[in-house]
């Protein structure tokens, strides 16, 4: 990913959306409706827990607006006034929808890296994620983000609330976060390793051939 590409929407001082609350825990979930590995159902679960605490704390989703699913859980838990449904974003949107929130939210037990997850963690959002092996290689729960089981409500409405409360956890994390993308993820660090690659694979088959 192109870290100077969100520096740039980031100096455009962007409006805030409309629909956003003033003063209130903004948490976003942008993993959209995939049955079977993300867990929408334990995430929408979660958030009366979470209300409870945090009374004020509003949720985004991106991709979930006209999802029946989706619909069926905010109303049947009754967190309407609390909860945002929206289409997917472009890429601009999305990032600056990042730069405003404090949490990012992806329930999965199966799952490589999302690129969202990447891009919320270069926009300073603390993560919450389920703990996989593959979310692993970019959190530390408790150092840089905060990983629990993607079935248990509970556990999650208790991460998003640590998120949003220890306020030492989120600078320690928006620094190690942006460290990370730099060297691991950021656009020109990944063609350099590609190159690499190819030019180390060439050479052995030249070699061996």
């Amino acid at each position: 990913m192109d870290l100077q590409e969100i520096e740039d929407i980031k100096n455009q001082h962007l409006p805030d959306p409309k629909f956003l609350k003033k003063d209130s825990p903004l948490i976003i979930n942008p993993r959209g409706f995939r049955p079977g590995s993300v867990h929408q159902e334990v995430f929408f679960q979660s958030i009366p827990r979470v209300l409870k605490v945090l009374p004020k704390a509003q949720f985004v989703c991106t991709g979930l607006i006209g999802q029946k699913e989706a619909l069926h859980w905010v109303n049947q838990l009754g967190i309407e006034n609390n909860v945002v449904l929206l289409p997917y974003q472009d890429q601009t949107n999305l990032w600056n929808l990042f730069l405003r929130a404090d949490v990012y939210v992806s329930v999965s037990s199966h799952d490589g890296t999302p690129n969202t997850l990447l891009e919320a963690m270069a926009c300073g959002c603390l993560p919450v994620c389920g703990e996989l092996e593959s979310i692993r290689e970019w959190i530390n729960s408790g150092e840089n983000g905060l990983l629990v089981d993607p079935q248990d409500p509970q556990a999650v409405a208790n991460a998003i609330v640590n998120a949003c409360q220890d306020k030492d956890l989120q600078q320690k994390s928006k620094k190690l976060n942006r460290e990370i993308i730099r060297t691991k993820a950021e656009v020109q660090v990944v063609r350099k390793k590609v190159a690499s690659y190819y030019e180390s694979f060439i050479r052995k088959e030249i070699k061996d051939g």
